[in-house]
């Protein structure tokens, strides 16, 4: 009896912790400052480049660029509108996406392990 109780007990929580979770993805970045760069970028990363490394040495954003672009999981909210769109509303068959316009310049993303927003009708 306990541990059937215990076990409802630990759906619920499970439940109410997932309930109405928007989507997620983790992403990496480059940032640069003109469309120009932004294309050789997506071209090289499109070709096979090392995301990464690429991040390393053409990126100017100096909090993820030293971490390979890496923006971590991020979720629509957490980002600002266009970036969201691109890693949310487009084709999420694509890994490699860009260039985005933002505020801060543009981005050439990649996208990866991408988990599908959960309602609370689906729990």
């Amino acid at each position: 009896f306990l541990a059937g109780m215990l076990l409802r007990v630990l759906v619920l929580v499970l439940a109410a912790a997932l309930a109405g979770r928007p989507p997620s993805a983790r992403v990496r970045h480059v940032l640069v400052h003109d469309k120009k760069q932004a294309d050789s970028v997506l071209a090289e990363a499109k070709a096979g480049a090392n995301f990464e490394s690429l991040a390393r040495r053409v990126s100017k954003c100096k909090t993820t660029a030293p971490k390979g672009g890496d923006l971590g999981r991020i979720r629509p909210q957490d980002v600002v509108p266009d970036l969201a769109a691109a890693v949310f509303d487009g084709d999420t068959d694509k890994e490699i996406v860009g260039p985005v316009t933002s505020p801060f310049g543009y981005h050439v993303l990649k996208i990866s392990d991408r988990k599908p927003a959960i309602a609370d009708k689906e729990l």
